[in-house]
This record gives C-alpha cells, sequence and structure tokens, in this order.
C-alpha cells in the first residue's frame, strides 16, 4: 500500500497584483489541495481574499519598521502551522531573521541570503559586485549631485551612446528617464511638444539641470547608457544555485510577447544564479546593447508581474517552487518549456 503524501501549508505575503493568478495557475496542478494557501494582505478588497484558501489581513503603513513586521510575520506563521512562508514583501528584513523561523519549524522560500538580496535590489551594487565576463554590463556611472550627472551624460555622448539614467534602487521603471538629445542635438529638443504629448520617459538637459540643482546632493542616479534592442525578462526557478527551469519572454512591440529558445540567455542566467546561489522563483531581465547582445538589466528577486504569461510554457513555477522547497528528493523532473509561442496578459475582471 502506498504511502499517503503529506499536506501542507503555504503562506504568501503581499506581493504584486499577478499573484491571484499565479495562485489560479498553482491550483492546476495535480496534487493543489494537498497544499492549503493563506494570504496575507494590507487590504481586505485584494483580490487574493477570494483566490486564496485561507485570507487574512496582514498590517499596512501603520507598521514603519522591520522589526514589528518581522515580528508579525513570525506569530502569524506559528498560528497558523505555516510550513512554506513564501515573502513578497520586506524580504531583506526576513532574510536577517530567517534562523528564527527555522527554528520554530517554518521553512522560508527566498531567492538568496539577505547580504546578496541587499546587492540584488541596487542595480549599481550589482553590477560591481558581478566578475567581469559573467554578464554583459552596459556602461554607467552612479552620481548624487548635478555636477556628476551632467559629466557623465556627456561622457555618454563623447563614447558615442545615448545616455539614460534611473534610481540604483526601484522597481516598475520608476524614474527612468532617457535624455532627448545629445548635447549637439540640444536645440532640436523641445519641451513643450513632449509635455503635451504626456511624454513622460525623454527629459532635456535644461530640465534635468533645473531638477537636478534643486538640491546640492540628491539619492543615487545611475546614468547608463542607452540600450536600444530588445528587451527579455527571463523567470527563472532555481534550487540553491542550480537553475532548474528558465522562460525567456521577448517584449514585442505589439501587444504580445513570444516565449523564445534563447540558448545564449538561458546561460547567462545559469551563470548569474550559480554565481549568486540564487534559489526559489526570481526573474532577470536583459536588454540588447548597440551590437545586438544582451545586456544585463537587473535582477528582481520576486515572481515577476508577467510570470503567469510564462507559465503557459507549461511550467507551474510556484507549484515547482514550493515541491523543490519541501519535498526536493520527491522531484524527479520538471517540465521542459514549451518556445514559440505567443502570450499576452488581458488581466480580468472580479468582484471584491
Amino acid at each position: 500500500m502506498s504511502k499517503s503524501k503529506k499536506n501542507y501549508t503555504i503562506w504568501l505575503n503581499k506581493n504584486l497584483s499577478s499573484t491571484v493568478r499565479i495562485i489560479e495557475e498553482f491550483g492546476k496542478s495535480p496534487d493543489a489541495k494537498r497544499f492549503s494557501i493563506i494570504c496575507t494582505h494590507p487590504d481586505k478588497h485584494n483580490p487574493v481574499a477570494q483566490t486564496a484558501d485561507v485570507f487574512a489581513l496582514e498590517p499596512g503603513r501603520s507598521v514603519s519598521d522591520d522589526q514589528s513586521y518581522v515580528e508579525f510575520c513570525l506569530q502569524f506563521a506559528i498560528d497558523h502551522k505555516v510550513d512554506l512562508f513564501v515573502p513578497g514583501r520586506r524580504q531583506q528584513a526576513l532574510a536577517q531573521q530567517q534562523k528564527r523561523f527555522s527554528d520554530a519549524g517554518i521553512k522560508m522560500l527566498l531567492p538568496a541570503d539577505s547580504d546578496t538580496l541587499a546587492i540584488i535590489d541596487n542595480k549599481a551594487k550589482l553590477y560591481q559586485h558581478l566578475p567581469e565576463g559573467l554578464a554583459i554590463i552596459p556602461k554607467f556611472a552612479v552620481v548624487n549631485n548635478f555636477v556628476q550627472f551632467e559629466d557623465s551624460v556627456y561622457k555618454m555622448h563623447d563614447s558615442g551612446k545615448e545616455a539614460c539614467f534611473k534610481p540604483t534602487v526601484g522597481i516598475y521603471g520608476m524614474g527612468f528617464h532617457t535624455i532627448a538629445h545629445r548635447r549637439h542635438d540640444a536645440q532640436d529638443d523641445n519641451p513643450l511638444a513632449r509635455f503635451l504629448a504626456g511624454d513622460t520617459t525623454l527629459i532635456g538637459m535644461d530640465e534635468a539641470r533645473f531638477y537636478l540643482s534643486l538640491e546640492a546632493s540628491f539619492k543615487e542616479l545611475m546614468v547608463m547608457e542607452l540600450l536600444p534592442g530588445d528587451e527579455r525578462s527571463v523567470d527563472c526557478l532555481a534550487l540553491n544555485g542550480v537553475l532548474k527551469a528558465a522562460v525567456c519572454r521577448v517584449k514585442s512591440k505589439r501587444e504580445f510577447q513570444v516565449l523564445e529558445d534563447n540558448p545564449a540567455i538561458i546561460e547567462q542566467v545559469k551563470a548569474l544564479t550559480s554565481f549568486l546561489k540564487l534559489n526559489g522563483v526570481f526573474n532577470i531581465q536583459f536588454k540588447d546593447n548597440n551590437q545586438g547582445q544582451p545586456a544585463l538589466l537587473e535582477i528582481n528577486s520576486r515572481m515577476s508581474g508577467g510570470l503567469p504569461m510564462a507559465c503557459l510554457s507549461g511550467v507551474n513555477f510556484l507549484y515547482w517552487a514550493v515541491r523543490l522547497a519541501l519535498e526536493p528528493d520527491s522531484v524527479k523532473s520538471i517540465p521542459t518549456p514549451q518556445t514559440g509561442l505567443r502570450v499576452r496578459d488581458v488581466g480580468k475582471a472580479m468582484l471584491c
């Protein structure tokens, strides 16, 4: 008589809006009923409340310090007999105290240790941390005042490259701007036309000077060569530095993406995963430079917003990450991703 498989309780705290579809995808796995999914969110009307097996409120902005949030998480996990905690929010703070969870019998699915998470979170630190040749790194400079900024932009232009800039720490592309024209073309720029057209990405040097000179210094920015080619988002599944599956999505200029067979990108992903000892589900983004080479943009230490599209490849990312975390010896094989598929995220309407 075969031994019955164990049941588990999985907890996901606040994460991206795609969490709903990722949980729905998880539920399609043949033995999904073995896993009870708990979701928490500060908003009681968040759609995960209808998708999870159990929903509870978690502290919102009222808890601003990391330690108080960690204490909430630990007690919640103990009270609800959580087997595996999948943090989306405050990963670094939770990673620093992972041993406390482990001592309480609670596993935590994290993409890396706390030191590595701090490096990944800062795009400049990540570039500086990687050994030469591991990945293609765009030309960049870190600045925190306008004099440094102007000098870096003009050096970029003088080397024949267009320039852009963004915060060293940030998500969703917030704060990203492209310098509208090179120095010798500045007279052709029309800020009013751009403003009326609703273009929030392009910015002229005069505008940049106005804003960045308002204070003597500002939070770190990264001035970087503009990468003009295709952008690729690679959703990854790994176990302790060993890549188990990866799906490369080419972000088409149309309204769909393509799941691409790209061995060269996957080799870079394998190298990055191994060097940083990445784990669980994470995302690595690339963009082609002037030579058509895929340059590293960033590593996201969370499930990406586009992960539901990657799951259409046949790889149920969260399910396999949970299995690898809880039952690694029982995972004999993970499906090979299908490629060549056109995919599109259309969202869905829900009552809340």
